[in-house]
């Protein structure tokens, strides 16, 4: 809730710290892949290429398809 109000407000260096977080307190691979996928996305807007193609690559390691991670990037098609 916090990495998405703090995204929504164009705070997106809070909405990275979130997500940092968030991604330090979970177990679960598929929230994970989504927290990383999307924090990506947030330094990709920042400029930040080399932490987001590391977020990116982390993102496959732990099991997320190119589609999910390219999604994250590009956004969804259709």
């Amino acid at each position: 809730q916090i990495a998405m109000e703090a995204e929504a407000s164009g705070r997106l260096e809070d909405a990275i710290e979130a997500y940092t977080r968030m991604l330090d307190l979970t177990e679960s691979k598929k929230f994970k892949v989504i927290y990383l996928a999307t924090r990506g996305q947030l330094y990709m807007e920042l400029r930040n290429y080399d932490a987001a193609i590391g977020d990116f690559e982390t993102a496959i390691e732990h099991g997320a398809t190119h589609v999910r991670v390219g999604s994250a990037i590009f956004g969804s098609r259709g």
